[in-house]
């Protein structure tokens, strides 16, 4: 997921910065990748992009959320909140 976002904002941001970070919290982790480019125009873009597309099953396979800030000419924001899951106990 986080070369996907990476080569996602490299690629169409327009931007000449991104910034990842992870964090570990309580109960998630939270990834986070920002960009200063042009934005993701809603009207053009429609959600039909693949590569967001299979980031969200990702994230959903995983039960997790995303979350994604944009604003044309502001840059984007996607935060991807992975939540932990139980161990599975065994009897052996």
């Amino acid at each position: 997921m986080i070369s996907e976002l990476v080569l996602n904002a490299a690629k169409h941001s327009g931007g000449d910065l991104i910034r990842v970070s992870i964090d570990t919290l309580p109960t998630e982790t939270v990834l986070l990748v920002q960009d200063n480019g042009k934005g993701i125009d809603k009207m053009k873009n429609n959600g039909d992009s693949i590569g967001l597309k299979n980031i969200e099953s990702r994230v959903e396979y995983l039960k997790g959320r995303l979350e994604i800030q944009s604003n044309p000419g502001e840059g984007t924001s996607v935060k991807v909140l992975i939540p932990y899951s139980k161990p599975i106990q065994a009897t052996i």
